[in-house]
């Protein structure tokens, strides 16, 4: 069965607490209300249960997984946090640690850093590098797992044609030193 109509979330009030399912343009649920609070409303954050990629990310007993257009489970809710699928791939989050799974599930990105993080898209990756920090300072890792540069910047900014933007503080004199790097790590600074 190939569905040919567009599904969204959508709260089903009826029960004891709140569950949400998906409805499709005509309003009727297509994948029957059985899952926990959306995303936003637990924390603010971008929603996680609209479809990406063909999945979305559903809440079952405080945990995160996804499922597919049919409402078939296919990635197990084990996580404490999720983020959208953006190029095969989402950020999951595990005992506190923040890594990346591919689409079967399977971890790609050991869960090993405080935070990734993408100023464009919440998924983390961006011209295939995310931003990865751990305490106060960011880095890059690519999809391949190698850590582009050492997590030491104060800020940076997504890779744009190859370069990003990065900012170091300093405290004497009190500034803000902007530079790009490369997608080897390489540091380019004005002299």
């Amino acid at each position: 069965m190939i569905m040919k109509y567009a599904i969204f979330p959508r709260p089903c009030r009826r029960t004891e607490k709140d569950k949400w399912g998906y409805i499709n343009t005509s309003g009727e649920y297509v994948i029957s209300a059985q899952y926990e609070v959306t995303k936003d409303e637990h924390s603010g954050y971008v929603r996680k249960d609209k479809f990406s990629e063909g999945l979305a990310g559903v809440r079952i007993n405080g945990k995160w997984g996804f499922i597919n257009k049919f409402g078939k489970q296919v990635i197990n809710p084990i996580y404490e946090d999720i983020t959208e699928f953006k190029d095969g791939k989402a950020g999951i989050c595990l005992n506190g640690k923040w890594g990346f799974i591919n689409k079967n599930g399977d971890i790609i990105i050991q869960p090993i850093f405080d935070g990734i993080w993408s100023r464009i898209n919440e998924s983390g990756f961006f011209e295939n590098i995310s931003v990865v920090w751990e305490k106060d300072k960011k880095g890059f890792v690519d999809s391949k797992n190698r850590l582009i540069t050492p997590i030491k910047y104060d800020d940076v900014y997504n890779f744009n044609r190859g370069f990003a933007l990065v900012q170091e503080y300093r405290q004497q004199p009190l500034e803000i030193v902007e530079f790009y790097i490369d997608k080897e790590g390489r540091e380019y600074r004005a002299k």
